[in-house]
């Protein structure tokens, strides 16, 4: 079975979930599907996104109990697009898809930017999912040193400091402070 996206963009979803907040609001977190514990509703089209700038991977883990009917489907994705077509299998590339009633193993998704799709149909519902994230982050990733400065990343705070060449000083070598002097 395969599922078209073609005309779909994120922006499709006006009541998706998402997770943006920086710097560390969205690094540990969770989504649940709707009603979860109670029965997900039918003829459902839900998205989340966790989005965590820093990131280099982030690791979803999907607790009991984990039940989603057959024809219903959890995708999982990296990235801000969404593909244009999704098939139902359990991996494609880097999209993943999930029904059953036995929690997924843990996903770590290589992106600072991961998408999960809930679809279900018009026959039974079950109770849903519920998942929890971390990423793994690096906060001199987007290089905040200026000047040559060099980036010493404190992991657990999710912070850095940099160290500056002789010439320059501030939190990110912003300022200078030799002077150069061309003789004519």
């Amino acid at each position: 079975m395969k599922i078209c996206f073609r005309s779909l963009s994120t922006d499709a979803f006006s009541d998706a979930e998402r997770c943006f907040n920086w710097p560390n609001d969205c690094s540990t977190a969770s989504f649940f599907s709707p009603n979860f514990p109670e029965p997900y509703p039918s003829q459902l089209r839900k998205l989340y996104q966790i989005f965590v700038p820093t990131a280099t991977a982030i690791t979803l883990v999907f607790n009991s109990p984990f039940e989603v009917e057959e024809k219903d489907t959890v995708f999982i994705g990296a990235g801000f697009q969404l593909p244009e077509d999704l098939e139902i299998s359990s991996a494609i590339g880097d999209s993943f898809s999930f029904s059953g009633n036995q929690a997924p193993v843990s996903l770590t998704l290589e992106s600072d930017v991961v998408w999960i799709l809930f679809e279900t149909d018009s026959s039974s519902e079950l109770r849903g999912w519920f998942v929890q994230w971390s990423a793994t982050t690096n906060p001199c990733v987007w290089e905040p040193c200026l000047n040559g400065g060099v980036c010493i990343p404190n992991f657990q705070a999710n912070t850095y400091s940099c160290t500056c060449t002789s010439c320059f000083f501030g939190e990110r070598c912003e300022f200078g402070k030799c002077f150069f002097f061309i003789a004519l």
